[in-house]
């Protein structure tokens, strides 16, 4: 993505001075995602969009046949293998369905506001990604919940830093905390459990 966005031959803005900055040119209108109408709020409708395709992904993992056999895959490999499923085939295919809606994901953050493909436009959502789903244990409830509240922490910080001149570093240590306050919870319910 990065050689994109910085040879002009392919994505990247025309340079018209030092300052102009490695990105593309902004989306035509007719490429944006529409906005939700609610008053004040950036939202589009790729936050429906999402919600629909959670409760796909539900649908498809707690209530399908496909849904049981990546289970079985994830729960133990080799018993798969032994029960006669293709693990390879279930891996790869789960894989590239995750995949494909990642780069649907970032379609959608490319058609938000500010309309334009820049560089590291999604750096930290992958790690942030992964705490989510280590937070949610195997829930896609919690999935939705734990994304949302990460989400709204990371927009409030967004704008306790314009606002208030709160350091940016401050929604980073308060997820850092609820990360902690949470594992140790999970610890504690287990320990209490023996």
């Amino acid at each position: 993505m990065t050689l994109v966005v910085h040879e002009e031959g392919l994505l990247r803005q025309p340079v018209t001075s030092a300052d102009t900055l490695p990105q593309s040119p902004p989306l035509v209108p007719g490429a944006r995602l529409p906005l939700l109408g609610l008053q004040g709020s950036p939202a589009t409708i790729a936050v429906v969009l999402a919600v629909i395709a959670a409760v796909v992904a539900a649908i498809v993992l707690r209530r399908t046949a496909i849904g049981t056999r990546l289970a079985a895959v994830g729960l133990s490999e080799p018993a798969a293998a032994r029960l006669g499923l293709p693990v390879a085939w279930l891996k790869f295919g789960s894989l590239a369905v995750a995949g494909g809606l990642a780069g649907i994901a970032g379609a959608g953050l490319v058609a938000t506001v500010p309309f334009v493909l820049a560089e590291h436009f999604t750096s930290g959502y992958g790690f942030a990604a992964l705490v989510v789903g280590l937070l949610a244990r195997g829930s896609l409830t919690a999935v939705c919940g734990i994304a949302l509240a990460f989400g709204l922490l990371a927009s409030g910080g967004i704008d306790l830093q314009l606002a208030a001149g709160v350091p940016a570093s401050s929604v980073q240590i308060v997820q850092s905390v609820l990360i902690i306050l949470i594992a140790g919870a999970v610890i504690f319910r287990r320990a209490g459990a023996r």
